[in-house]
């Protein structure tokens, strides 16, 4: 009986010991949003804005940025969420590029549009090879710098002002130990 005792008295000492003695390091996931918007006018059949976005600007990634080891891509999308005249239509151009205007073209797509898609998030879908790219890229030392873009064209050819604002949303996955 006394063997008993002392077998789950050294159990419970060795499990205690190991809850809370030694610190313990966790694998962790931490999604980090940004959104890009860009607003422009224009009275031609073509209209573009562009916006540059710094990942040391999101409050996330100060929140994390000494425990993350790694950054993977997870998706992209983009919204169209202001377009005068209501009816715009055309075809719009998405380019994410690395650092600047003058960067290394992650990823260009393009969708016609119409006044059906206004407000709606869509999904740039990119291929494996775009998606190996921009892993590269996030695993490369340095800041992380990106310049996106929005190009809006085969507008139709009037008088009429048009204006849009498009919002680029990138979703990134941080990995890292606690």
């Amino acid at each position: 009986m006394k063997i008993v005792k002392i077998l789950v008295l050294a159990s419970a000492v060795t499990a205690l010991f190991f809850m809370t003695g030694c610190d313990q390091f966790e694998d962790f996931s931490v999604n980090v949003p940004f959104t890009v918007v860009m607003t422009d006018s224009s009275y031609s059949t073509t209209i573009t804005s562009s916006e540059i976005f710094d990942l040391d600007s999101s409050s996330v990634y100060q929140e994390y940025k000494d425990k993350i080891k790694d950054f993977k891509f997870m998706e992209a999308k983009y919204t169209v969420t202001y377009a005068e005249p209501a009816d715009l239509a055309g075809k719009i151009r998405i380019t994410m590029k690395k650092n600047s205007a003058a960067g290394e073209v992650l990823f260009v797509k393009e969708y016609d549009y119409s006044q059906a898609d206004f407000d709606q998030s869509f999904t740039v879908v990119l291929t494996q090879e775009e998606i190996s790219l921009f892993n590269i890229f996030l695993a490369s030392a340095g800041t992380k710098i990106f310049y996106g873009e929005a190009y809006m064209y085969d507008l139709p050819d009037n008088t009429d002002k048009k204006k849009m604002t498009v919002k680029i949303h990138l979703l990134l996955k941080a990995e890292g130990e606690l």
